[in-house]
C-alpha cells in the first residue's frame, strides 16, 4: 500500500556559524517522523529514508524523501501496510532508483520481519520482498554486494545465542540468501555500523551482550562470507558504534563506562587488519555522557560525531570531534 505524504517544510533557513554557511531543512507532518540515512542520487540530489507516523495508516510507515542539490523538497513516498513499518537503511539499485531496507509486521508472520522495497527514480514502488519468516527480526543496514545482490545486517530474537542476536547475510534481490552468519552473546546484541573496505572486506561493528555488561564486537568477512578477522573489544561495558577502514588498519569508535556511576564516555581506537590493537584513546568527563556514533577519515585525522549532555543547553546535543591520526 502506498500513499503520498503532504510535506510541511517547518523550517528552512541558512544559519551563519563561525563564518560557515549551514543549510537547515525540516520535513514531516503533524506526528512523529524521523530520518535514518541519506545517500546521493544518481540524477542529482539526495534520497533520505526514515519512518513516519503522519500518514496515520494505523501505525507507522516507511518514509522515502527525495531532495534536490539545495536540500529542497522534490517528492516523498510513504510505503507500508496495515500495521507498523519502519525504514532503517537504503542504497542505490542497479536498475535505477533505490533499494529500501526496513522491518514490518504488516506482512509475513505476526512478528516483525525485514523487508526490501525497490523504488524507481520517480518514487514508484516496483517490488516488495519479505525476508525470512522467523518472528521478531529487525533490519539495520544494507549496501550493494560487488558481485550482485546486497549485504544486510539485522537483529533477531529467534537466534541460537541468547536474547537479541546479530545476523549478517548476502541476499539476492528476491531475498534469497547466498550466505548468512549469526553471532551473539547471552544478552542483547546490536549492530552499529556496516561498511565495505577498499580491501574488499566487509566490516560489521556492533555491541555484544555479555554476562557482566557489554563488549564491542568486530566481524570482518570476505565477499564469500568467510571470516577474515573477528574479535571482542573492551572490558566491562563497551558499545561498538562506528567503523572506518584506513590505509593501514581499522578505526573504531563508541562508548565505554569509565565511572561506576553516570553515563558512558567515548573512545577512538585503531587495530591492524589482523585484529592487533595499535592504539587506544579513552576520553572521559565527570560532567555527563559523551558517546561517539560514527567516524570518517579526513586529511590529517578523523571527524567523529556522537551525543553529549556534558555541555550545552541541557539534554543531549550533537557532538563533533576532530581527532589526530594517532
Amino acid at each position: 500500500m502506498k500513499f503520498t505524504l503532504v510535506i510541511a517544510c517547518i523550517a528552512a533557513s541558512v544559519i551563519s556559524l563561525a563564518q560557515s554557511q549551514v543549510t537547515s531543512r525540516t520535513f514531516g507532518g503533524p506526528w512523529h517522523d524521523n530520518a535514518e540515512q541519506i545517500i546521493e542520487a544518481e540524477d542529482g540530489g539526495y534520497y533520505v529514508i526514515g519512518t513516519t507516523g503522519s500518514a496515520q495508516n494505523v501505525d507507522s510507515d516507511i518514509y522515502l524523501l527525495k531532495l534536490d542539490d539545495m536540500l529542497d523538497y522534490s517528492w516523498s513516498r510513504v510505503i507500508g501496510g496495515s500495521a507498523s513499518d519502519r525504514g532503517t537503511s537504503l542504497c542505490l539499485h542497479p536498475d535505477g532508483g533505490v533499494m529500501l531496507f526496513g522491518y514490518s509486521n504488516s506482512y509475513g508472520t505476526d512478528g516483525y520481519n525485514p523487508i526490501m522495497v525497490h523504488v524507481d527514480a520517480n518514487g514508484e514502488e516496483q517490488e516488495l520482498v519479505v525476508l525470512d519468516q522467523v518472528e521478531w527480526q529487525f533490519s539495520k543496514d544494507i549496501f550493494p554486494h560487488p558481485d550482485g545482490g546486497y549485504i544486510i545486517t539485522y537483529h533477531t530474537y529467534g537466534g541460537e545465542f541468547g536474547n537479541q542476536d546479530l545476523v549478517i547475510s548476502h541476499v539476492a534481490s528476491d531475498g534469497t540468501a547466498n550466505w548468512e552468519l549469526s553471532r551473539g552473546g547471552p544478552e542483547l546484541d546490536e549492530w552499529g555500523d556496516l561498511i565495505l573496505g577498499e580491501n574488499q572486506v566487509i566490516y560489521a561493528y556492533g555491541t555484544k551482550g555479555i554476562d557482566e555488561g557489554s563488549a564491542a564486537y568486530l566481524l570482518g568477512l570476505d565477499l564469500a562470507g568467510s571470516t577474515v578477522v573477528e574479535f571482542d573489544y573492551g572490558d566491562g561495558e563497551y558499545t561498538g558504534n562506528g567503523v572506518e577502514v584506513v590505509i593501514n588498519g581499522i578505526v573504531l569508535v563508541g562508548g565505554y563506562r569509565h565511572f561506576d556511576e553516570g553515563g558512558l564516555d567515548h573512545y577512538i581506537s585503531k587495530f591492524s587488519f589482523d585484529g592487533e590493537l595499535v592504539y587506544e584513546r579513552l576520553e572521559f568527563t565527570d560532567l555527563g555522557e559523551e558517546v561517539l556514533h560514527d567516524v570518517v577519515e579526513i586529511d590529517n585525522g578523523f571527524i567523529c560525531v556522537g551525543r553529549s549532555n556534558a555541555f550545552g543547553f541541557g539534554g543531549f546535543g550533537v557532538m563533533v570531534h576532530r581527532k589526530s591520526p594517532s
